[in-house]
Protein backbone atom coordinates (compact mmCIF):
# COMPACT_ATOMS: atom_id res chain seq x y z
CA UNK A 1 0.00 0.00 0.00
CA UNK A 2 2.90 2.37 0.72
CA UNK A 3 4.66 1.40 -3.17
CA UNK A 4 1.28 2.45 -4.38
CA UNK A 5 0.92 6.21 -2.58
CA UNK A 6 4.06 6.26 -3.82
CA UNK A 7 3.71 6.06 -6.95
CA UNK A 8 0.78 8.00 -7.28
CA UNK A 9 2.23 10.71 -5.98
CA UNK A 10 5.27 10.59 -8.28
CA UNK A 11 2.93 10.25 -11.04
CA UNK A 12 0.85 13.51 -9.89
CA UNK A 13 3.81 15.28 -9.24
CA UNK A 14 5.07 14.36 -12.83
CA UNK A 15 2.29 15.27 -14.44
CA UNK A 16 2.12 18.46 -12.81
CA UNK A 17 5.76 19.42 -13.90
CA UNK A 18 5.05 18.37 -17.73
CA UNK A 19 2.10 20.49 -17.88
CA UNK A 20 3.55 23.20 -16.64
CA UNK A 21 3.43 26.10 -18.64
CA UNK A 22 5.18 29.62 -19.38
CA UNK A 23 3.39 32.90 -19.90
CA UNK A 24 3.94 34.59 -22.93
CA UNK A 25 5.56 37.77 -22.55
CA UNK A 26 6.83 40.38 -25.35
CA UNK A 27 9.46 42.69 -26.63
CA UNK A 28 9.27 46.57 -25.88
CA UNK A 29 11.86 47.24 -28.52
CA UNK A 30 13.79 45.29 -31.36
CA UNK A 31 16.92 43.81 -31.12
CA UNK A 32 16.31 43.86 -27.63
CA UNK A 33 19.75 41.23 -26.01
CA UNK A 34 18.83 37.78 -25.03
CA UNK A 35 22.00 36.56 -22.89
CA UNK A 36 23.16 33.58 -21.97
CA UNK A 37 23.85 34.31 -17.92
CA UNK A 38 22.90 37.23 -16.38
CA UNK A 39 25.47 39.75 -16.92
CA UNK A 40 25.84 42.37 -19.37
CA UNK A 41 29.58 40.59 -20.30
CA UNK A 42 27.91 36.94 -20.82
CA UNK A 43 27.58 35.31 -23.83
CA UNK A 44 24.64 37.38 -25.87
CA UNK A 45 22.66 34.52 -27.58
CA UNK A 46 20.50 36.39 -30.06
CA UNK A 47 18.38 39.54 -30.40
CA UNK A 48 14.75 39.58 -29.95
CA UNK A 49 12.44 40.73 -32.29
CA UNK A 50 8.92 41.95 -32.09
CA UNK A 51 7.24 39.11 -33.59
CA UNK A 52 9.46 36.82 -31.20
CA UNK A 53 7.80 33.90 -28.72
CA UNK A 54 9.09 34.28 -25.49
CA UNK A 55 8.33 32.71 -22.53
CA UNK A 56 8.83 33.56 -19.48
CA UNK A 57 10.01 31.13 -16.80
CA UNK A 58 10.72 33.20 -13.74
CA UNK A 59 12.15 36.73 -12.55
CA UNK A 60 15.82 35.83 -11.42
CA UNK A 61 16.27 38.95 -9.48
CA UNK A 62 15.29 43.02 -10.08
CA UNK A 63 17.15 43.36 -13.11
CA UNK A 64 16.92 39.78 -15.01
CA UNK A 65 14.13 37.58 -16.08
CA UNK A 66 14.78 34.23 -17.07
CA UNK A 67 12.91 33.58 -20.02
CA UNK A 68 13.03 30.86 -22.74
CA UNK A 69 13.07 31.50 -26.87
CA UNK A 70 12.57 28.41 -29.05
CA UNK A 71 12.52 26.66 -26.35
CA UNK A 72 16.16 28.16 -25.59
CA UNK A 73 16.77 28.79 -21.89
CA UNK A 74 18.34 32.63 -21.47
CA UNK A 75 18.00 35.77 -19.55
CA UNK A 76 16.41 39.02 -20.95
CA UNK A 77 16.82 42.26 -18.94
CA UNK A 78 13.52 43.00 -17.11
CA UNK A 79 13.39 46.69 -19.09
CA UNK A 80 12.97 44.74 -22.24
CA UNK A 81 9.97 42.80 -21.75
CA UNK A 82 6.06 43.50 -20.93
CA UNK A 83 3.10 41.36 -20.36
CA UNK A 84 1.04 43.66 -23.11
CA UNK A 85 1.52 43.48 -26.92
CA UNK A 86 3.61 46.01 -27.86
CA UNK A 87 1.38 48.36 -30.15
CA UNK A 88 4.23 48.44 -33.16
CA UNK A 89 3.16 44.39 -33.64
CA UNK A 90 -0.36 45.06 -33.26
CA UNK A 91 -0.84 47.78 -36.21
CA UNK A 92 -1.47 45.93 -39.56
CA UNK A 93 -0.04 46.88 -42.64
CA UNK A 94 -2.58 46.10 -45.05
CA UNK A 95 -4.55 48.54 -43.99
CA UNK A 96 -1.93 51.24 -44.67
CA UNK A 97 -2.35 52.72 -48.11
CA UNK A 98 0.28 53.06 -50.69
CA UNK A 99 1.27 56.04 -51.83
CA UNK A 100 3.37 56.04 -55.39
CA UNK A 101 5.31 58.45 -55.80
CA UNK A 102 6.58 58.98 -59.48
CA UNK A 103 9.48 60.68 -60.48
CA UNK A 104 9.69 63.45 -63.17
CA UNK A 105 12.09 64.00 -65.67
Amino acid sequence: MKKLWITALIIIQTGWVLAQTYPTIYVRHENAKFYKQPAYRAEVMGLLQLTDQVQMVRKFNDRWVIVKVNGQPGYVERWNVTKKLSRQKRKSTSNVPLIVVEKQN
